[in-house]
């Protein structure tokens, strides 16, 4: 028996693995099951070829003065695939859009794994996000692989919808829920390797200048639900204002956060007296 093995051009690891069964020809015989593995020979590609690196201003690292330019550097590292004949210390890196703000390296790993690795100063990061394009070349085969991705300066904490819907409750008391999102935690679960603590959530809600009661009804990690109680005596003033707003003063942990969200008032709310 001969098998011709055809390694689908999209292979993103050295090794190629396929299952390959024969039914029996006969009833009662038995079932045939193989496993083919083949080594790829000259692979050259990353892993993802896509990424998004976000930068939380709201993070301030907690050093020293001395060791604050350190502090300030943040490496992000992608895996990539080279095997023989291609030779990992033989790459070249090509850098289509790039940024002084960012460095760039080969580290490699193991035998036929490597890391291009970026090294990105956040305190040049700005509001417009950077456009990063790296290109790994081997000019013994000719065989190139892309990754592209872009730098981005992103808040720690966001709270949706944008538009919060206030509805009269069965007491008859005006409410509107909300979710705090720390998207800080999701990147330092990442970071660490593990899942990260429930932090404390505390937060203050104003509505018109004055404080109104929120709570906190669920929370996790990265996110918590919040119910928002509208006092009886605001609605009055809650009626003339054009474009009712809450404001949000958001702690989370350490981190520090204040937001601004319209309310979509319950039908006829306007008329009533």
């Amino acid at each position: 028996m001969s098998l011709k093995v055809v390694v689908d051009g999209s292979q993103k690891t050295p090794v190629w693995r396929q299952h390959v069964s024969f039914d029996p020809k006969n009833p009662g015989d038995a079932n045939v099951k193989l496993e083919v593995v083949s080594e790829v020979k000259g692979l050259l590609r990353f892993v993802e070829t896509q990424f998004l690196v976000p930068i939380y201003p709201e993070l301030k690292p907690d050093v020293s003065d001395k060791d604050q330019a350190s502090s300030n550097l943040l490496t992000k590292r992608f895996v990539f695939y080279a095997t023989d004949p291609i030779q990992i210390r033989q790459l070249q890196v090509v850098e289509d859009s790039s940024d002084p703000a960012v460095s760039v390296a080969i580290h490699e790993v193991e035998n036929g794994k490597g890391e291009l690795v970026l090294t990105i100063d956040r305190s040049h990061i700005g509001n417009e996000p950077i456009r990063l394009a790296y290109h790994l070349k081997d000019k013994a085969s000719g065989r190139t692989a892309t990754i592209a991705g872009a730098v981005a300066s992103r808040s720690a904490i966001s709270i949706v919808p944008s538009l919060l819907r206030v509805v009269r409750n069965d007491e008859g008391i005006l409410e509107a829920n909300a979710m705090v999102l720390c998207h800080a935690s999701a990147r330092a679960e990442q970071v660490e390797g593990e899942a990260s603590a429930t932090v404390p959530v505390n937060l203050e809600v104003f509505l018109q200048g004055r404080r109104i009661k929120a709570k906190v009804s669920q929370s996790g990690s990265s996110f918590a639900r919040v119910k928002i109680e509208i006092p009886a005596d605001c609605e009055e003033k809650l009626r003339e204002d054009l474009e009712p707003q809450i404001k949000f003063d958001v702690f989370w942990g350490e981190i520090r956060a204040r937001a601004e969200k319209k309310l979509l008032l319950p039908n006829g709310f306007i008329d009533e007296r």
